[in-house]
């Protein structure tokens, strides 16, 4: 997972520093723009505790000389934690709990959980051209459309998947082919051809033009949320 990181947060022009073994931290290098990113990789296991350990404890010392020395830091880093999984459906429903916990609770610093399983990042790394893959994969439209009835079937897809709602910047890709189709033009189309739109509708209000659609089309494809399970549940 770090050398599919590092790949990927140089082909986007950040630097990279190797913390721990098991952290990382990235700064961007633009002129335009400010955004770090501290990567923590963990299990499963630790998601209750991950807090309270040694290395953890140790990137938070990190940041804090960071932002010591540079005082943006402290409002412009995400940290990125990402969860090695067994068997990537069952350990993130069992975890989803923890997971939401996470991402939603209000730190220092915004938390992303990012679930994944090696095979999938070997998958990713096998490629000459990482970009290049990701934008295949995610614009493939069977994979698409088969990650709505089984999220977890696909671990690659899902990987990627994740990587895109989890990292901002991967979107739109600079180079991107001229059938190129953004992820939420997708999630837009599927929402339409499904008729997600009534249904979710009925699951979560009574007047839709209160219903922030941009927010309901991020929150169908990000399983961190509940809110992919209230459609799909009232697609059955």
């Amino acid at each position: 997972m770090k050398t599919l990181l590092t790949k990927l947060f140089a082909s986007f022009n950040f630097s990279s520093q190797e913390v721990s073994d098991n952290t990382l931290f990235f700064k961007t290098n633009a002129d335009d723009k400010v955004e770090y990113y501290l990567v923590y990789l963990t299990a499963k296991n630790t998601l209750k505790t991950y807090e309270s350990t040694p290395s953890f404890m140790a990137a938070m010392d990190f940041l804090k000389e960071q932002n010591e020395n540079q005082t943006d830091v402290a409002k412009n880093t995400s940290i990125l934690l990402c969860v090695l999984m067994e068997d990537l459906g069952a350990d993130s429903l069992q975890y989803k709990p923890d997971i939401l916990k996470i991402e939603e609770e209000e730190f220092q610093y915004k938390h992303y959980v990012l679930p994944y399983v090696d095979q999938a990042v070997s998958a990713l790394n096998a490629s000459a051209d990482l970009l290049s893959n990701l934008n295949v994969s995610v614009n493939n439209e069977n994979r698409f459309h088969q990650y709505f009835t089984n999220p977890y079937g696909d671990a690659t897809y899902f990987l990627s998947m994740q990587l895109f709602l989890k990292l901002p910047f991967l979107g739109p890709f600079p180079y991107q082919a001229a059938n190129f189709i953004p992820i939420d033009t997708m999630v837009q189309q599927y929402i339409e051809i499904a008729q997600v739109k009534p249904f979710y509708t009925l699951a979560i209000s009574d007047d839709i033009n209160i219903i922030d659609w941009g927010i309901v089309q991020q929150n169908a494809l990000d399983l961190s949320t509940d809110s992919f399970e209230r459609v799909m549940d009232k697609l059955k």
